[in-house]
């Protein structure tokens, strides 16, 4: 027990050893604090930790790189930018910013770019937009300390966001690229980083790790249909190639609305997409309990398939995808809202392979076999989550009923030294979910 207290203390040591709290000040010529400077600490043109100066010039960065030196800088419109070369360790650091006055020749009144409030970080979005940014996610990649992923997923200071809401809402659950892919970047005011964020109301007095970002419209946007399409078409050696795509949606802080169609045959994302689009999966909760994820005819019988080539899919499957979402939240009351979220995919792919190998027998004598293999496969995928919550200060009510499907069919038809195999499977699957759960505080008690 002692050796395992010393393993678990040594661990802490070197953990908390990997964070570096940096400590400072911003003034003026004049000695006087600077409230609301940004400072930002790099390594090797990398953001590690960022920061602003309270009303009295003090701030304090906490990095968690192991680097041996930073870079920190401190910045203010109508001051000159001073950056300092120190080494990665807990010290206190003084900047002076010398003035930087210009003289214009009109005056323009702008809101301030970054605001800090409490545990909310505000961005006015319209300082960081460029000419070549159209949706709100090339907008988000300019915000510092939000990264954006190749699949759109999004983290702020290396940490993946928790929720994702429009207005005070969260419509979509995980799938919130259907929103930051083709919500427009004109229509919003900003966005706001909420740390330390907390799902449940009844959860504010406690510490939490969690960070989810706030997107704020325009009064022009609200309750006005906002829509967006796409289109691509091209050839390759078999086929015609094509992708068409349209999203339609109207948001508010009492109602949101989101429905979108895509179909195509360039890439597969049919399945994937209609996976996040409701949110978590109550099958997958009470599999992963059950420690089983794959619905149950795939686990009895398994799926039927073909070999598959040492090549990208891309390079030699055929497929043909189609999907249909719809979306939509309304506020039922100050503290309760009914969540639905629809969806159909439906994809469609063949791939074909053949292999031909000799063998020498010796006495000039050969073996000579193939094998030649047409792997089809077809599914739909119906899926309807609908949910009602109660997010009160003394309480949490939430209900989550959902209703899946799955119709499969597979076909591998097989030719092998010239003796023909027919394979085939037919598969029906779905799924009834309901999940419920209740929170409330008596006195100094709480209920699960």
């Amino acid at each position: 027990m002692r050796t395992l207290f010393l393993i678990l203390l040594a661990f802490c040591s070197v953990t908390l050893g990997a964070q570096t709290v940096i400590e400072g000040t911003v003034v003026d010529k004049d000695n006087a604090p600077i409230d609301r400077a940004i400072v930002r600490a790099t390594e090797g043109g990398k953001m590690v930790s960022f920061a602003m100066s309270k009303s009295d010039g003090k701030f304090a960065l906490v990095v968690k790189s192991a680097a041996d030196s930073l870079t920190v800088s401190a910045e203010k419109m109508s001051y000159k930018k001073e950056v300092l070369r120190i080494a990665n360790r807990k010290q206190t650091l003084r900047f002076s910013l010398p003035d930087n006055a210009t003289m214009l020749k009109e005056v323009v009144v702008k809101a301030p770019t970054v605001v800090l409030q409490g545990d909310t970080l505000r961005f006015n979005i319209a300082a960081f937009l460029g000419k070549g940014d159209v949706s709100l996610e090339d907008a988000l990649k300019k915000l510092p300390g939000i990264t954006v992923g190749d699949r759109g997923e999004i983290k702020y200071m290396g940490k993946s966001i928790s929720n994702f809401y429009v207005e005070g809402l969260e419509m979509l659950g995980g799938n919130y690229t259907l929103a930051t892919k083709n919500l427009p970047a004109e229509h919003v005011a900003g966005v706001e980083v909420l740390n330390n964020h907390k799902q449940m109301k009844m959860d504010k007095d406690k510490v939490s790790d969690e960070v989810a970002l706030n997107v704020r419209l325009k009064k022009s946007a609200l309750l006005k249909p906002i829509g967006n399409a796409e289109a691509a078409i091209g050839r390759s050696e078999e086929r015609t190639l094509y992708s068409l795509g349209v999203t339609g949606m109207m948001f508010s802080g009492k109602q949101q609305f989101l429905a979108s169609g895509k179909l195509g045959n360039i890439e597969e994302f049919a399945i994937d997409q209609t996976n996040l689009s409701i949110g978590k999966d109550i099958r997958v909760v009470l599999a992963q309990e059950l420690g089983n994820t794959k619905p149950l005819t795939e686990t009895a019988i398994g799926q039927l398939s073909g070999d598959s080539p040492p090549l990208s899919r891309r390079r030699y499957a055929d497929n043909d995808d189609r999907l249909a979402t719809a979306n939509a939240i309304l506020k039922t009351g100050e503290e309760s809202t009914v969540r639905i979220n629809a969806s159909y995919a439906y994809h469609k792919q063949e791939h074909k392979s053949s292999t031909a190998s000799r063998y020498f027998l010796g006495a000039d004598q050969w073996l000579q076999l193939s094998l030649s293999a047409e792997a089809q496969s077809c599914l739909h995928q119906p899926q309807l989550q609908m949910e009602y919550k109660l997010n009160a200060d003394d309480r949490y009510l939430r209900n989550t009923l959902q209703l899946t499907g799955s119709f499969a069919d597979n076909a591998l038809p097989t030719v092998e030294n010239g003796l023909a195999i027919g394979q085939s499977q037919r598969t029906k699957h779905f799924a009834l979910g309901d999940a419920f759960s209740y929170r409330f505080r008596v006195g100094q008690f709480e209920w699960n």
